[in-house]
């Protein structure tokens, strides 16, 4: 079950950047062709810039905690119970 979800995340993860690629340079009219339009060219690279970076960083953490679910939430390997106190006789 785990495992289902953690590539799920992962094909999540690759179609919104494959989306957000394509609709800034590759789909008529391409959100870089309007940036350009409304900001000029230097204003669009900045805006184009700025969206990437915050993509990077969105998709960055969602790999962290992907990962992290696959390792089982702590990044610790194991769980152990707590541990019994044991009484001691006189």
């Amino acid at each position: 079950m785990v495992e289902t979800a953690f590539l799920l995340l992962l094909a999540a993860i690759a179609v919104d950047a494959v989306v957000w690629t394509l609709d800034t340079f590759v789909i008529a009219p391409s959100g870089l062709d309007e940036m350009r339009t409304e900001m000029g060219g230097s204003g669009a690279i900045q805006q184009v810039a700025m969206s990437a970076g915050f993509l990077i960083l969105t998709s960055g953490l969602f790999l962290f905690f992907v990962f992290q679910m696959r390792q089982g939430g702590t990044g610790h390997a194991t769980h152990s119970p707590p541990r019994r106190l044991s009484s001691r006789s006189s």
